[in-house]
């Protein structure tokens, strides 16, 4: 399905326009250190090893990772980026992938609400799960590994960090996926294209007749 009539019929905001990765870099949308938004319509290859769950700040937009030095003298935590108060951390997802779209691909990171609804399982379940890794493992990879076998149409802010260690760092976060095929189709439409058009036997003999 078309990825600009999938936004449509989901109900979804259609005006964000669809990119190619290639176009992303030629347009220097991914090049300021203000987010941009734009859509790619591809397929995920997800790094298993570097994607996580965690305990994170409670704000639900904010993807900082706590640590003892947030608690403060009345035993709240206190983040440092988005400067709210809060008693108890909140487990988040954090999943690291590859972006395939055409020949092209691209690193991006999906956080809690995205990755919630690409693996449909909620990270506080999750975590749960992983409380045992050797058992429990093998789920975690099966979950990661279904994933990989969707065609998605990615919502994604592009940006590119101008301070600290991370100056001059092209950063993709896919904000949402919406799921419009499986991996597979792009092979079975590159198949069609091989065989090209069928031809009828014995068409020319019935035109001559």
């Amino acid at each position: 399905m078309d990825g600009v009539h999938s936004l449509i019929s989901t109900g979804l905001n259609a005006s964000i326009k669809m990119y190619t990765i290639a176009k992303v870099y030629a347009e220097g949308l991914n090049a300021q250190p203000r987010a941009q938004t734009f859509c790619i319509e591809g397929t995920i290859v997800i790094d298993k090893a570097n994607s996580v769950t965690y305990l994170g700040c409670a704000m639900p937009h904010c993807n900082r990772k706590v640590h003892d030095s947030d608690i403060g003298t009345n035993m709240h935590y206190l983040c440092p980026t988005c400067k709210q108060s809060f008693m108890m951390p909140m487990p988040k997802y954090c999943i690291c992938f590859q972006i395939v779209s055409g020949n092209d691909h691209k690193w991006a990171t999906a956080f809690n609400t995205a990755s919630t609804a690409l693996l449909g399982v909620p990270v506080a379940t999750m975590m749960d799960i992983f409380a045992d890794n050797n058992m429990y493992k093998p789920v975690h990879s099966y979950n990661l590994q279904q994933a990989m076998y969707g065609k998605y149409l990615m919502t994604i802010q592009g940006s590119t960090c101008n301070t600290s260690f991370w100056k001059g760092h092209r950063s993709w976060i896919v904000t949402e996926f919406l799921k419009v095929g499986h991996s597979h189709d792009n092979v079975r439409e590159e198949e069609e294209q091989d065989e090209g058009p069928d031809v009828e036997e014995g068409g020319e003999d019935e035109v001559m007749a």
